[in-house]
């Protein structure tokens, strides 16, 4: 299901409209909310890991990384609501897609939750794969 999710029908939101559902949705929730992410490179102004590593401040980026302040392209808030994160040309966050049928709500909660089953514990992955490699360079002053 989580390769159709494209096809579903579902509520195109700009940035702002996302963010205010988002919130309301989130607040309601008493289950467990799951973030897939799959976009390998972001542009996140605002995000503190995102600012630092832009600064080239790299110690500073992975410590606020691995406290867990990235933006996943799945976000499912319990069983009620799931949306599908949208970024621009730049990669830049620009909204989302509200999708409401509980039928595929519920199939891709299921698929999430199978890949988190199997899945290598991030910290693991982390320090194998991250924080070993060398800072980015300096982003361009605009």
């Amino acid at each position: 299901m989580l390769v159709q999710v494209c096809d579903v029908p579902g509520l195109d939101l700009d940035l702002a409209a996302y963010n205010a559902d988002f919130w309301q949705e989130f607040d309601r929730i008493g289950d467990v909310f799951w973030k897939l992410e799959r976009i390998q490179e972001f542009r996140e102004p605002g995000v503190p890991s995102w600012e630092a590593m832009n600064a080239g401040d790299w110690e500073r980026s992975l410590s606020l990384l691995r406290e867990g302040d990235v933006v996943p392209e799945l976000v499912i808030l319990g069983g009620q609501v799931m949306y599908e994160i949208r970024y621009g040309a730049d990669c830049a966050l620009s909204g989302a897609r509200r999708i409401d049928d509980l039928a595929v709500i519920a199939a891709c909660h299921q698929e999430v939750a199978g890949l988190y089953d199997i899945a290598e514990e991030l910290h693991t992955y982390f320090d194998r794969e991250i924080d070993p490699l060398p800072a980015p360079p300096k982003a361009a002053a605009p």
